[in-house]
């Protein structure tokens, strides 16, 4: 099931993909925060979507300016049965970037397996698609000195990032 949500600017950017997309960054920046290639390092958008047939889930980061890392954090909030949580942390890879400094984009592809001891964090996920109402993520972005500069949150249960003060995805 996916949700668009119009994001003026980049609906070329995700052409022929169907993520679902948050809106556009909503932070106001401080006076301390990270100049980097001329701009601030901050999330502007998201997509994601989980394929059954493929068995995978795809993820997409924009920044605004270069960001030097792009991490996700998932962890199952929805399973009341299970005592613990699963969670799993990955890196996203590089894609595109502009050369003047004005946008960085991220992305990871994340096949599904189905043992937890197969599951290796930055190459594949023990999340299936019909897990997604229980799921809670994060997205943190690093400045290129390896500052953590931005963060959005988005899921079941978006307190439980609530320590990291990550403005909220809606979809």
């Amino acid at each position: 099931m996916t949700r668009p949500l119009l994001v003026l600017g980049l609906g070329a950017l995700f052409v022929g993909c169907d993520l679902k997309e948050t809106g556009e960054d909503t932070y106001i920046p401080t006076d301390d925060t990270t100049e980097t290639g001329g701009t601030t390092t901050e999330v502007y958008n998201v997509a994601y979507d989980c394929s059954s047939e493929n068995e995978k889930w795809t993820y997409e980061v924009r920044l605004d300016g270069w960001g030097g890392d792009v991490t996700l954090d998932i962890i199952e909030t929805g399973d009341t049965k299970s005592p613990e949580q699963w969670a799993e942390a990955h890196e996203l890879d590089q894609g595109d970037y502009d050369p003047d400094g004005a946008w960085d984009e991220y992305d990871k592809e994340l096949p599904m397996v189905y043992d937890w001891t197969d599951q290796v964090d930055s190459l594949n996920t023990l999340f299936t698609c019909d897990m997604e109402d229980g799921m809670t993520w994060m997205v943190s972005a690093f400045d290129m000195d390896g500052y953590f500069s931005d963060c959005t949150v988005w899921g079941h249960d978006i307190s439980v990032f609530a320590k990291y003060l990550c403005w909220e995805s809606t979809f």
